[in-house]
């Protein structure tokens, strides 16, 4: 299958590369990625990834945004990758090595590697967001928290999914996603992992989730956390462990409020460092809470 990659810059000012992003994918768009760059930036830039459809509702999202088209490209599906290099760094985290990939030819699953070809769905382990997670997920496995239930909500490629079912081996991983190309994406990476009889792949949104879990991960953004916080915290089990990001620095402090009335103790925040580098100024906080327990 064949895809317009689209590359579009967006103001540094009052637009958040994350928001904008869901903001093209609920218009239509099947992916986007913010691209970084260590040089000073005079505009935040994004790839945007669209099936060839009627995209018109993507173009009139670009205009409101501000966004100024830069170029448009025909693509192959696995083809994108290879315009990201950046991507197809390993790194460790967590414990884990992540080893992106640009095709899934001669890959076999290894322990302690994981595996990922990044396609339509989030989620290459670079993000600031997706590593500060699958780190604390190291850290639970560390700890020894007993996790025998996962869900992992708006899973992407599968990387938080997959990271949750190698650090905890003989937990019952559900990864759910709204975007089928993000769920193909994932299944395919669960594949080369070997973990494919361990998560179970749900096209669903997470109010379908009745069943609660020792853990659970959201790994969206600041808007939509607070929209689904009483769902998170109805699937979160009592005395589990709910890991949340994807958060903006600059609206933590709605996080904060909106989470502060529910039965919740937060056990860890991080917040990305300042770097000299980082031009575009973008900087995410994440959170780990654990539910309470009623006489807490």
């Amino acid at each position: 299958m064949t895809h317009l990659l689209i590359t579009i810059s967006l103001p540094l000012e009052g637009c958040d590369p994350e928001s904008a992003g869901e903001l093209l994918i609920e218009a239509g768009a099947g992916s986007t990625e913010h691209i970084s760059s260590s040089e000073p930036a005079a505009s935040h830039r994004l790839r945007v990834f669209c099936e060839h459809a009627d995209l018109s509702p993507v173009f009139a999202s670009i205009e409101r945004l501000g966004g100024i088209v830069l170029e448009q490209s025909t693509i192959a599906e696995h083809d994108w990758a290879a315009l990201c290099p950046e991507l197809h760094q390993p790194m460790v985290v967590g414990g884990l090595v992540i080893q992106p990939h640009a095709s899934p030819v001669g890959i076999t699953p290894e322990p302690g590697v994981l595996h990922l070809i990044p396609g339509m769905g989030f989620g290459t382990g670079h993000h600031d967001t997706t590593n500060t997670l699958i780190a604390m997920l190291g850290a639970l496995a560390s700890e020894g928290r007993n996790i025998r239930t996962v869900a992992d909500v708006g899973t992407g490629s599968g990387i938080l999914a997959i990271a949750a079912s190698m650090l905890f081996p003989d937990a019952e991983v559900i990864a759910t996603d709204i975007d089928p190309a993000a769920l193909d994406n994932a299944a395919e990476n669960c594949a080369i992992n070997g973990v494919t009889p361990q998560v179970a792949l749900s096209l669903t949104s997470l109010p379908d989730l009745t069943s609660p879990r020792d853990l659970v991960i959201a790994n969206l953004y600041a808007e939509l956390l607070i929209e689904m916080r009483h769902d998170l915290i109805n699937l979160t089990r009592p005395n589990g462990v709910l890991l949340i990001s994807g958060i903006a620095v600059e609206l933590d402090p709605s996080i904060e409020t909106a989470f502060s009335d529910l039965p919740l103790i937060l056990e860890y925040r991080w917040e990305s460092p300042v770097r000299a580098d980082d031009s575009h100024g973008m900087r995410w906080v994440a959170r780990r809470y654990r539910r309470a327990i009623t006489s807490e």
